[in-house]
């Protein structure tokens, strides 16, 4: 019994100082004589993302708290087909809100990519949880329960659809309506492998 405590306490002193990220995986993005390479991890509560293009840091973004949330989704795309890749990680969130973050980067650097509605604002219609997200047809797919199902040929949940657009302020996922068709089709951007590699023990 003495043992087995003396190794928990150890576990718990290795993974408040180890420093080891709690997940970390690589990502690359190729287009048009382009090469990015993006490093993710979680460590003390924070998702942070970096990025190399051509081999030469140019930052990322850092620092997200993570705290009471479950990663779930990675994924790189060009959703607006101008040769620049996006990151965007999706994650459990007991709440309404967008469970997105996500950059955009250039050659030289990258910035933030914001979320309609991710500062608040109503509810999605008859909302009841259990979001998933997917990326078709160059569109972010968020799918939730419905609390009562309004259509009886239906599968019981709702959808809410998300364009990368640019504006003066810079990107942003502007909520679209979903096409109701890709909407509910909720493919994996994790397989079953990699959504427990993030979970794995930490051995430092």
């Amino acid at each position: 019994m003495l043992k087995l405590m003396f190794v928990i306490a150890g576990c718990a002193v290795a993974l408040a100082g180890c420093g080891k990220p709690l997940f970390q995986t690589d990502l690359s993005f190729a287009k048009n004589g382009k090469k990015y390479d993006f490093s993710v991890s979680i460590a003390k509560e924070k998702l942070y993302i970096y990025c190399k293009y051509n081999g030469a840091d140019i930052g990322g973004g850092s620092g997200w708290n993570m705290e009471g949330k479950r990663l779930t989704h990675i994924a790189v795309k060009d959703l607006n087909d101008d040769g620049y890749p996006e990151v965007y990680a999706f994650y459990g969130l007991p709440s309404s809100l967008p469970s997105i973050n996500a950059i955009t980067c250039i050659e030289s650097a990258c910035s933030q990519i914001a979320i309609q509605g991710a500062a608040g604002g109503p509810d999605p219609e008859n909302y009841c949880g259990e979001d998933s997200y997917s990326i078709e047809n160059n569109l972010v797919f968020r799918k939730y329960r419905l609390c009562k199902k309004a259509d009886p040929v239906g599968d019981g949940f709702g959808s809410i659809a998300y364009k990368l657009k640019h504006n003066s302020f810079g990107y942003i996922l502007n909520l679209v309506e979903a096409p109701l068709r890709a909407a509910h089709k909720g493919a994996r951007l994790f397989t079953p492998d990699q959504e427990e590699k993030i979970y794995e023990s930490i051995d430092c």
